[in-house]
């Protein structure tokens, strides 16, 4: 097989024209100048370098499937010619003797020890070939010191030309590695290229990618179409005007300026529904900004949105329908409590007075589920926001409840960290806190405790936090635990009241309000829920859910 690594040495076949020149013209310059005759162990020579001539190029075209190694030959050859073209020269032409210097170099610097060294033997053997040629021997000691001299400084020669070899050898191994390695990544990433373009061409979805600084990368053709529509320049700081509007199609909603370099700096997600276009010609958009995380480090950010307007008007439809239902069901209902409340303020007997407040109460739980199916079934509820100190309607929620904890026998305590404030609708955040609130009480044994805590987490905002030390959930409950109608095993088999409706309601509305929630285990095998509220700071993230630790 061929040795790639040391090819680019081994085949020189401009070094043989280099020799083969060199020699003819030291010849010459000996016959002109000193009449030197063309003897025959001197045309063998040439001919024997013309012949490596032809060898070396033709090896140089095959290089790919021959093996180079045995190209050592040309230039043991090539030293044993320029011996004998120099001999009878270079008493008179001093210059002749180095001839052997170019193929003892190249030998050295691209073939194995040992045709070195048998190269330093046929190269160290000049002196001798002149004494031979000219049959004139040294009559005095000094006059052989440069056949003791030429092997010693051949040798050495050699050896330093090996040594240059091997360090080109190595260098040309590592270029060779590199370069194989910046091909294969090049293929990389011009086959990544290639998918990303034929994803973002074949999706549904509007795709927009940022570099680290903020700056566009990509876009696809939906995402233009509906940047168009709502007249948006990626390519500008500001990444929002007029026509981008919130839920009831007339507010106008603006990008904050540096969400996407917060995307990347907290490594977190954003997801909202907009409007697009102008009156009479909108679309409704789902959009999600995320950083693009690689091996650790965030080195983007992107924007995914797809038309979501069959949906969402579908919803509002569902809504309307909804709301028309509930109408229906609840005037009745609210005239029949309302008939047996002023009955029950007159004076009636105590058999009737019973009667009417089991009526009365029925209705209230009738009443009470129509509502809780209602909000259940409805996609969104009118908000009104407003900045709240969070603690503060914390603690009047949990007082609300003490009277169930005290009924299951459960401690139920406040722990005020640090005061936040944030901006929600406050009744809505109660009614969420609530939910968590009943759902903990019922679900922690007698002589348990929940322990309701209100914080604040830096970049996110107040975070209230619902630990008990209840029966705890499995993962699967808490997978599961926001589905509608769902009700865990123990919920059944102990008869806790309720429908599977309560989380449910809860996280759509916190959803709606900007609220992360998540549940998780504790390490005494009870249950903490934990509820991430959106900051006063409308530029904040509500969403940061991620940079907040887990139990």
């Amino acid at each position: 097989m061929v040795d790639t690594q040391a090819d680019t040495l081994r085949v020189q076949p401009w070094a043989q024209v280099a020799i083969l020149v060199i020699s003819a013209v030291t010849f010459v310059a000996g016959t002109v100048g000193y009449g030197f005759p063309l003897l025959t162990p001197v045309a063998v020579s040439f001919a024997v370098l013309i012949a490596g001539t032809a060898v070396v190029f033709w090896v140089d075209r095959t290089r790919d499937r021959v093996d180079t190694r045995w190209l050592s030959i040309v230039p043991l050859l090539d030293i044993m010619a320029t011996a004998v073209i120099a001999a009878p020269m270079s008493h008179d032409l001093q210059f002749a003797a180095v001839l052997v210097i170019l193929p003892l170099m190249w030998l050295a610097l691209a073939f194995d020890p040992l045709s070195i060294a048998v190269g330093v033997v046929f190269s160290a053997s000049v002196p001798a070939a002149h004494s031979l040629a000219t049959d004139d021997w040294p009559d005095h000691p000094v006059d052989w010191v440069p056949f003791v001299l030429a092997p010693v400084v051949m040798s050495v020669f050699a050896a330093s030309a090996f040594l240059v070899g091997r360090a080109l050898r190595a260098n040309q191994r590592a270029t060779d590695a590199t370069m194989k390695r910046l091909r294969a990544e090049s293929r990389a990433r011009a086959a990544d290229v290639a998918t990303m373009a034929a994803i973002e061409e074949g999706t549904e979805d509007a795709v927009v990618v940022f570099d680290r600084a903020g700056e566009l990368l990509r876009i696809n053709d939906k995402a233009r179409r509906l940047a168009t529509k709502a007249r948006l320049d990626f390519r500008q700081p500001g990444l929002g005007d007029h026509r981008i509007f919130a839920a009831d199609r007339r507010t106008p909603r603006v990008f904050p300026r540096d969400s996407i370099r917060k995307a990347m700096e907290l490594s977190v997600a954003v997801e909202h529904v907009a409007w697009l276009g102008a009156e009479g010609d909108q679309v409704a958009v789902h959009y999600r900004i995320f950083p693009i995380v690689t091996g650790g480090e965030v080195v983007g950010a992107a924007i995914i949105a797809h038309d979501v307007t069959e949906l969402v008007e579908a919803i509002e439809i569902r809504d309307r329908f909804l709301d028309a239902v509930g109408h229906e069901l609840r005037t009745p209902l609210t005239a029949l409590l309302g008939e047996t409340d002023l009955a029950l303020m007159g004076e009636v007997p105590d058999d009737v007075a019973e009667r009417l407040s089991a009526i009365d109460e029925a209705a209230s739980r009738v009443l009470t589920a129509v509502e809780r199916l209602v909000a259940a079934g409805r996609e969104s509820v009118s908000m009104m926001r407003d900045t709240a100190d969070i603690a503060i309607i914390t603690g009047d929620t949990v007082a609300d409840h003490r009277g169930l904890a005290e009924e299951c026998g459960v401690a139920l305590r406040v722990v005020d960290r640090r005061v936040g404030f944030s901006r929600v609708d406050t009744r809505v955040f109660r009614s969420i806190l609530s939910e968590f609130l009943v759902n903990a009480i019922r679900f922690t044994p007698a002589g348990g405790e929940v322990v309701v805590t209100t914080d604040v987490v830096d970049l996110v905002g107040p975070v209230v936090e619902i630990r008990d030390t209840g029966v705890g959930m499995t993962d699967t409950e808490r997978r599961r635990a926001f589905e509608r109608f769902y009700r865990s095993d123990y919920a059944r088999d102990n008869a806790i009241p309720g429908a599977g409706l309560g989380l449910s309601i809860a996280k759509k509305l916190a959803d709606q309000s900007g609220i992360g929630v998540g549940l998780y285990a504790t390490v005494d095998g009870g249950t903490l829920a934990r509820l991430m509220l959106p900051s006063a700071d409308p530029e904040d993230f509500a969403s940061a859910v991620a940079v907040v630790p887990r139990p």
